[in-house]
């Protein structure tokens, strides 16, 4: 859906006005009103690990932009001692996101405040010599957990050991210690424009809004932007089984009712393709907790080796994960593993009934619903419809339009078998060598 300079493009959002539109810099801006003492903001800058230089530099930015000294420095230039919320930054792989939920009253001085925290920063060297050191204790904590060269094994056979989506879960304490005030204004200066970036805003929204919006943002300055292609990951090649120890999770007075994490991974289309609706649903029918799913229902309620089981399709930022994973009894996690293999299976062969299709649907539209019913969540909501271009409406029109013949199609196409296919797996075993601890 294309979006045209200074021009509104009217939609709905499930029950709810819902206005995008574009500032003359290129500023996207998506509004959505809502019955609320409060107002969400989301500032989310298109660029994230995957553009870094060098390793680190795009997390140490959003932690030099945001930390105490820095918005001091900018309240105090705005002279105000308004509570703006708890700034919260997160940095992805292709993106940085700046939220917060304030009150309304203070929306206009946010708004301020947000735009010049952000797009027009003074950093100085004590600022980034503070951020670099807690930093470093935030990756090593991280490095830390006893899971961490697991999931690292992993992720690199799923993604590939080269892969740029590995910059996410490697993180380099060293590389921190390496990057200079001038390889962050760098950073910042490449990618921090208004034109490359989206506001959201979702709540008690006041009738001045858009001017408000304009005041704040509307005089800074666009640049030519270096597009950055993300790389979509191949097949797999081979299947990678990881069976660990894993003594952390042995329970040291009852060994035999340890509990062993499980995760089963594999490659399929990103969410491009227009097989991620029918991959959706597949997932949500195998292990969506807040239905009566099939690995849940096998699994935990027939033979209760896991309390919880889950399964996740994602296929964001070019990638396509399908993921299993829970918490399974350590001693019969081959049972386990079977188990998940045979319901894969019967995915293949055996079309969803009718009640399993309509369970399907209405819970898609009470997950929307309920997301609709928060402004956090609804700003989460926008912003994945700004970053795929679809309206919860038009997700909900095609799923109801997918047939379980088309279901069992993709199933076949993606899903691995249990002896040849291409697959990750990874068993983290408290009883796996437990006697030479």
């Amino acid at each position: 859906m294309r979006l045209l300079n200074g021009k509104y493009i009217d939609m709905r959002l499930v029950n709810g006005s819902y206005k995008e539109y574009v500032l003359d810099n290129g500023l996207v801006v998506a509004l959505k009103e809502r019955d609320s003492l409060l107002i969400s903001v989301s500032l989310c800058v298109n660029q994230g690990t995957l553009a870094d230089r060098k390793p680190e530099t795009a997390h140490l930015l959003d932690h030099a932009l945001t930390c105490v000294k820095s918005r001091n420095y900018v309240l105090e230039e705005l002279n105000s001692q308004a509570y703006l919320g708890n700034l919260e930054a997160e940095t992805h792989l292709t993106k940085t996101d700046f939220q917060s939920t304030m009150l309304a009253e203070n929306l206009e001085t946010y708004l301020k405040y947000i735009s010049k925290l952000i797009f027009e920063p003074s950093f100085t060297e004590e600022v980034i010599n503070l951020e670099r050191r807690r930093m470093s204790r935030e990756v090593a904590e991280m490095r830390g957990e006893a899971d961490f060269r697991d999931m690292l094994a992993y992720s690199k056979a799923l993604f590939g050991i080269d892969s740029p989506y590995l910059k996410i879960i490697t993180r380099d304490p060293n590389a921190i210690c390496d990057l200079s005030i001038e390889d962050i204004i760098e950073f910042h200066n490449s990618w921090y424009h208004p034109n490359n970036a989206n506001l959201i805003l979702v709540g008690a929204l006041p009738e001045n809004i858009e001017k408000l919006i304009k005041d704040s943002f509307g005089y800074l300055i666009p640049e030519d932007i270096a597009k950055i292609e993300f790389p979509q990951i191949q097949p797999l090649d081979k299947q990678f089984i990881f069976h660990t120890s894993a003594f952390d999770l042995l329970d040291q007075e009852n060994p035999e009712e340890s509990n062993a994490f499980l995760q089963l991974g594999f490659r399929v289309p990103p969410i491009n393709s227009e097989d991620s609706y029918a991959l959706d649903m597949l997932s949500a029918i195998l292990g969506a907790y807040e239905l009566d799913s099939r690995l849940h229902r096998a699994m935990s309620e027939n033979s209760g080796i896991t309390y919880s089981i889950g399964c996740k399709y994602d296929g964001t930022d070019n990638i396509g994960l399908f993921i299993i994973q829970g918490n399974i009894l350590a001693k019969k996690y081959q049972i386990a593993i079977d188990e998940i293999f045979t319901q894969l299976s019967f995915l293949q062969t055996e079309p969803l009934i009718p009640f399993e299709m309509g369970l399907l649907r209405e819970s898609a539209k009470c997950k929307i619903a309920r997301v609709l019913d928060d402004n956090e969540s609804c700003v989460m909501l926008i912003q994945e419809k700004i970053d795929s271009g679809i309206l919860p409406e038009e997700y909900l029109e095609i799923i109801n339009n997918i047939t379980p013949e088309d279901i069992l199609e993709v199933a076949n196409k993606y899903f691995p078998d249990q002896e040849n296919g291409k697959y990750v797996l990874l068993v983290r075993d408290p009883l796996k060598n437990k006697d030479s601890k």
